[in-house]
C-alpha cells in the first residue's frame, strides 16, 4: 500500500512586533493551502545556534515571547505541521 503525504506550505507574512525590551510578539499568515495545516511551531535560538525554547501553537497565528534577554540577538522560526 503506497501511501502519500502532502507537507503544509511555509507560513507567510512572518513579522515582529517589539513589546518591551524582554518581549516580543511573533505574527504569520496562513500558508497557501493552509487548509492542511495541524499546528504551528515556534523556535527561539540565539544568533550562536543553541535553540531557547520550541513552541507549539496549534492553529493560532501569533505568539508572545517573554523573557527575552536585553543586548541578545535571537532568531525565530515558525514551521507549519
Amino acid at each position: 500500500m503506497l501511501y502519500k503525504t502532502v507537507l503544509p506550505a511555509v507560513p507567510k507574512d512572518v513579522s515582529i512586533e517589539h513589546i518591551n525590551y524582554t518581549a516580543v510578539r511573533v505574527g504569520w499568515s496562513m500558508p497557501e493551502f493552509g487548509d492542511t495545516v495541524i499546528a504551528y511551531h515556534v523556535e527561539l535560538s540565539t544568533s550562536d545556534g543553541n535553540v531557547v525554547t520550541r513552541i507549539s501553537s496549534s492553529k493560532e497565528r501569533s505568539l508572545l515571547l517573554a523573557h527575552l534577554q536585553p543586548n541578545i540577538e535571537y532568531r525565530v522560526r515558525v514551521q507549519a505541521e
